[in-house]
């Protein structure tokens, strides 16, 4: 079709065969596609956060990628090689849980959501390349999960223990750490329990002070975001210590970031997970204890940490204080967690409210150790700890000291006695991916009949998943333990192995799918070459919510792959941009909760570019925003004019496309290029450089009225027809950005068809002379243009107040009489000639 046979006809009426028929020449001219072998010295990596194949995109999905186009785009007009893929995070239990209740395949389920969603966000318009796309259930990337799960194998950090996992009841599988919410799963919010278990792990931990330490250099990336993951890893200083258990040969090692206070200890407190709390428990305390510690694992660790009372038993063992030899109780207590420190604590209730609580319930002494900066004790019977700085007392050589001194004396102290040292602990824990589902990546390793595990050879990958599961077996640690098939592996030596039947956490996938997309048609995880060239990734787009699992994750594997050599940078994220969540009636849209609106019906009845535009416009992309269908309906009203104005100047050009500025000098058009170069300067500053999106949407509809209004200006002079031609194509690139087809579309009525309007450079940096007395001037009200006059260049803002009006005349009076003027902004250009003034009235 020709699209420029459409210009002319009303906007409403042709959007879906405009916006459809855009999409087709796309197509046709491959204008999206990326060459990752490039000789260009520009690369840009964009990545929005890949969905998960639901069947059903969600106004968040249109968001992310919204925000990620508008990024390549500029960055294929400004002449850099971009890549802009799109994959699906195609395994997962909602696929297994429908193919339960379906009687279906996961992977047809699968295929069809994939076949449906790729629809509706291809439909959108978003310069994603088709050849780059990934599915994460497909043999042909978890081939490559696999690789790097042996890779983590071959260098120590996949390894096989027990230990205490949760343990999701409903979804029937273990979580990491990261995935537990406020005590529940992260898909299915049931209370998570505490389970033992034999799982795979992966040293994570490994990196914590790096990842850690990582996080300074990431200055593209939000301080909401950075506070998260510093948060999740959770660093602490302070001093490890140890205590001798009385009549055993144990000892305890507890951590405390106030080693000072260590006199004031009157007991130490193991978690119930403690690997010494049922060795060291007395005989006449082991019903007991043993009786609390399974209650206690019964409880999330939210409500361990939040419950009002501190409960515990004693052991019935004494332990030995490091410093005084005085014998202080051990006790077992839910309010310890396994997940910090060591698991141990020593009490100090004079110095930490928890402790003090725990004490006053079980009768313990409360010494205090640290004075108050006025040197008084605290009241004879106290109703709190005392938590601030002072003055030490009552230990020893340290007496008189302040507390923050003594701290480090104390870690000498202990240090010279063999009983402590310095010490950093982190909250972090090595990441449990064993999953006791069917849709997931096989972990590719094979038990010897002595107990033995053996990595799969990487020439026999990708481990399929089997087809003949039984779901639902009682007693079977997972589906694929129901198939003999691939539970059962015979070497050629004659030897029978047993493969594992867990499966990998799906976000094993998405730690390191980003260089995969990296990959072309080379039989290799991803050239090397191509990370070298490509990442780290300039942009990365997608919800806060991800900022301490996902990002976690993804931020573990790349410090792992730079560590052997096949990435360049530890840091896999230059820019992370955390977009903010679309609410309706002032709720997360949910499905649960009924109140999701569905972008395929706003395209329906608005548009694509319209829907983009809507998303984006008024509130920074990091906020939340209230969805308001009224928006689409007004950037579809802004489109349809800008639609009207483009037929008409379509209409008068010749068809050629000005690539440079025309050579004037006559007052109107130097003004008229001045604006246009403002206007390109200040939308590549907003997008490229602020990532101010709804100030780029503003910047499109101020100037659009600009344009408007210089076209009736241009009456019978070529030289002014021939700038205002230039500067509308020139504002069609910004346009562009954010409503590529109705951008497209006039682009190829105004230039004959020209080639695309995507394959052409980005506005040049016009050398407008300056030297002319006069600038145009663009005057608004309420942000709404009035006209645009001329006006002295070095007017003040007091001289443009007094003359203005009078130049606009009457059109300004009446505005300004039908309500109060609250003030009057002037807007100044880097040189500080004014470009635009705005009165404000109510």
């Amino acid at each position: 079709m020709n699209i420029s046979d459409l210009v002319g006809r009303p906007y409403a009426e042709v959007i879906e065969e405009l916006e459809t028929g855009v999409q087709g020449l796309w197509a046709s001219w491959n204008v999206n596609a990326v060459d990752l072998d490039t000789s260009r010295e520009k690369r840009r990596y964009v990545l929005g956060m890949f969905p998960y194949p639901s069947g059903k995109p969600h106004l968040g999905h249109i968001l992310v990628y919204s925000i990620a186009d508008a990024l390549a785009r500029l960055g294929r007009f400004k002449g850099e090689e971009v890549l802009n893929p799109l994959g699906w995070d195609a395994f997962g239990l909602p696929a297994e849980n429908a193919a339960i209740q379906n009687d279906a395949r996961p992977e047809e389920w699968t295929a069809t959501n994939i076949h449906d969603m790729r629809q509706q966000i291809y439909r959108t318009g978003f310069s994603f390349d088709p050849t780059r796309e990934l599915n994460t259930s497909s043999p042909d990337f978890y081939r490559w999960t696999q690789w790097l799960f042996l890779k983590l194998y071959e260098h120590g950090h996949a390894y096989r223990t027990l230990s205490w996992v949760n343990w999701d009841p409903v979804d029937g599988t273990v979580l990491a750490n990261e995935q537990v919410i406020d005590g529940r799963g992260w898909r299915s919010g049931a209370v998570i329990e505490r389970r033992q278990m034999e799982q795979w792990s992966l040293r994570i931990t490994q990196f914590a002070q790096e990842l850690h330490d990582g996080l300074d250099e990431l200055t593209g990336w939000s301080p909401r975001a950075l506070s998260a993951q510093r948060s999740w890893i959770g660093r602490s200083e302070g001093a490890e210590i140890t205590f001798a258990i009385e009549g055993t040969g144990h000892t305890v090692d507890v951590f405390s970031t106030r080693p000072e206070t260590v006199f004031g200890a009157s007991s130490i407190t193991l978690a119930p997970e403690h690997p010494l709390t049922l060795e060291l428990v007395s005989p006449e305390e082991a019903a007991k204890v043993s009786e609390y510690i399974q209650v206690s694992l019964r409880k999330t660790e939210l409500d361990r940490q939040t419950q009002n009372t501190k409960t515990g038993v004693r052991l019935g063992r004494n332990a030995i204080h490091p410093i005084t030899g005085d014998r202080i109780p051990i006790f077992v207590s839910d309010y310890v967690l396994s997940t910090y420190g060591s698991g141990a604590i020593m009490n100090v209730p004079a110095h930490d409210q928890r402790d003090f609580e725990f004490a006053t319930a079980h009768d313990l002494p409360i010494p205090f150790v640290i004075l108050p900066p006025n040197g008084q004790f605290p009241m004879a019977k106290p109703d709190r700890a005392y938590t601030g700085d002072g003055i030490m007392t009552g230990s020893g050589e340290l007496d008189g000291l302040s507390n923050s001194a003594a701290s480090d004396a104390a870690i000498a102290m202990l240090s010279e006695r063999g009983v402590g040292k310095a010490s950093v602990r982190f909250r972090l824990r090595d990441w449990s991916i064993g999953r006791q589902r069917y849709w997931g990546c096989p972990i590719p390793m094979l038990e010897s009949p002595t107990g033995e595990w053996r990595p799969v050879p990487y020439d026999q990958l990708p481990v399929r998943l089997p087809t003949d599961v039984v779901f639902g077996v009682a007693g079977a640690r997972s589906p694929l333990a129901t198939s003999e098939k691939f539970r059962i592996v015979q070497t050629p030596e004659g030897e029978i192995l047993r493969r594992e039947v867990d499966t990998m956490d799906t976000f094993m996938d998405s730690a390191w799918y980003a260089w995969r997309f990296l990959a072309g048609s080379t039989d290799e995880a991803w050239p090397l070459s191509h990370a070298d060239n490509w990442m780290p990734l300039d942009y990365y787009v997608g919800g806060l919510e991800h900022a301490s699992q996902h990002l976690l994750y993804f931020r573990y594997i790349s410090h792992f792959l730079h560590s052997i050599g096949f990435t360049p940078t530890r840091e896999p994220v230059r820019r992370f941009l955390d977009s903010g969540l679309i609410k309706l009636g002032g709720a997360k849209m949910s499905k649960s909760k009924g109140n999701t609106v569905s972008p395929r019906d706003i395209i329906a009845d608005y548009g694509a570019d319209a829907l983009r535009l809507c998303l984006l416009a008024d509130t920074p992309f990091e906020l939340d925003r209230e969805w308001n269908v009224k928006t689409a309906a007004a950037k579809m009203k802004f489109l349809s004019s800008v639609w009207r104005l483009g037929g008409q100047i379509a209409r008068t050009t010749d068809g050629r496309v000005i690539t440079e500025a025309p050579n004037v000098s006559d007052d109107w058009s130097v003004g008229a290029l001045a604006m246009l170069s403002e206007f390109a300067e200040a939308i590549e500053a907003a997008v490229d450089q602020r990532r101010s999106f709804h100030n780029a949407v503003a910047l499109l509809h101020s100037f659009f009225n600009v344009i408007a209004h210089l076209t009736t200006e241009v009456g019978e002079s070529e030289a002014r027809a021939e700038v205002l031609n230039f500067i509308f194509q020139s504002y069609l690139k910004g346009l562009g950005l954010f409503a590529p087809h109705v951008a497209e579309a006039l682009w190829q009525a105004t230039t004959c068809g020209a080639g695309s309007l995507f394959s052409q450079p980005w506005v040049p940096h016009l050398q407008v002379s300056r030297s002319s007395a006069e600038v145009q001037l663009p005057v608004q009200v309420n942000g709404k243009l009035l006209t645009v006059v001329s006006v002295a260049a070095p007017s003040p803002d007091e001289e443009l107040r007094e003359v203005l009006p009078d130049l606009v005349g009457e059109r300004l009076s009446s505005a300004l009489e039908a309500g109060h003027l609250e003030r009057v902004v002037v807007a100044r250009g880097t040189d500080g000639r004014p470009r635009l003034v705005n009165y404000v009235v109510r």
